[in-house]
């Protein structure tokens, strides 16, 4: 089940677009839909034309938003944030947000990924910078 749902507009990030929940048909223990059907992450990725963050808003439903644009910190501040004050503690999922591939088609912690992208970022720039200082090779 697919649908477009309300979050406190005070937990929500600037500029957050447009949000989706997951879940199953019943609404109960439905986190886990997004692993039902292997299409459905790939759909959605598709429909907004990027990868995706994946909110666990409890254990009933998973938020999904574009990850083009998105703000991590705000994200990770609004799941925490609606955790504390409007889920039950039995029905926590998570604190953390999660990051969908749509290439790979795998999800990780999207601090891991965010962590990998600025290290593989950072290499490349000292690549770049060591390029520059030996300058252009010469032959013999």
């Amino acid at each position: 089940v697919l649908g477009e749902g309300e979050i406190p507009p005070d937990m929500m990030p600037e500029d957050m677009g447009i949000l989706y929940f997951i879940s199953n048909h019943t609404g109960n223990l439905g986190a886990a839909a997004v692993f039902y059907d292997e299409t459905i992450l790939p759909a959605i990725a598709e429909k907004f034309g990027t990868d995706l963050y994946l909110l666990p808003s409890s254990i009933h439903e998973m938020a999904v938003v574009p990850a083009a644009g998105g703000d991590l910190p705000g994200l990770k501040a609004m799941v925490k944030g609606i955790n504390e004050n409007c889920v039950p503690e039995e029905a926590w999922l998570s604190d953390n947000v999660y990051f969908y591939d749509a290439k790979t088609r795998e999800i990780s912690l999207a601090d891991k990924r965010e962590t990998d992208r600025k290290k593989e970022e950072g290499q490349t720039e000292e690549n770049r910078k060591e390029k520059e200082t030996k300058g252009p090779r010469r032959g013999r």
